[in-house]
């Protein structure tokens, strides 16, 4: 594994630098709707 790029080495904030990744489309089945079929995404904070 390499070494980490002094800028993540820093003292910060909780949250001052981060980044969002979606992922999907997911297929979903609800037996609550009648068995519909419904697409989603997943959202994935870093």
């Amino acid at each position: 594994m390499g070494n980490l790029p002094a800028y993540r080495l820093r003292a910060l904030r909780p949250f001052n630098i981060c980044g969002v990744d979606f992922c999907g489309p997911f297929s979903t089945t609800y037996r609550i709707r009648a068995g519909r079929t419904n697409w989603g995404w997943q959202r994935i904070l870093i």
